[in-house]
């Protein structure tokens, strides 16, 4: 995959960040080969993403410039022990938590620290044990896309 990146200051920081940026104009056509398009951005591209809590009168740091990439159409999967940061790279996929530093890009467009954008269904159901993977899975789907109308009268006879 080409990509391109720009360097950006975040404002107060001083630190450079690199922002990916994707070419969507085709390559032209040449006598020896048929025009092309440009290369697709990754579904998912975590940037060196920093996250820390603090602890007592310390900061307890938890992902250290972590970068992931994942492709369109790729299935990944994110082991490891109790306490290494999985969930909490999760919730900073899911706009949850925001990062110290770092970004959260999906499909090239930064999403860093908006929810709604992306769900995921954690090892444990922890949502309704009555619907399905897939069903609890739509459900954020189905509360955005609701009208605040709607709501008002669920439960209402």
């Amino acid at each position: 995959m080409n990509r391109q990146q720009d360097k950006q200051v975040q404002p107060g920081r001083g630190a450079s960040v690199m922002e990916p940026k994707y070419d969507e104009k085709l390559h032209p056509a040449t006598p020896d080969r048929p025009a092309t398009p440009a290369p697709v951005p990754p579904a998912l591209d975590v940037v060196d993403v920093h996250a820390s809590f603090r602890e007592r009168r310390s900061r307890l740091p938890v992902l250290n410039g972590l970068s992931l990439t994942v492709k369109q159409g790729e299935f990944v999967a994110i082991v490891g022990p109790s306490g290494c940061g999985k969930s909490t790279l999760f919730h900073i996929i899911g706009g949850l938590l925001k990062p110290q530093e770092g970004q959260v890009l999906m499909n090239g467009q930064n999403v860093t620290g908006q929810r709604g954008k992306i769900s995921y269904m954690p090892q444990q159901p922890a949502l309704f044990p009555w619907r399905t993977i897939e069903d609890n899975v739509l459900l954020a789907g189905e509360v955005a896309s609701s009208a605040p109308s709607d709501r008002s009268t669920c439960g209402s006879s």
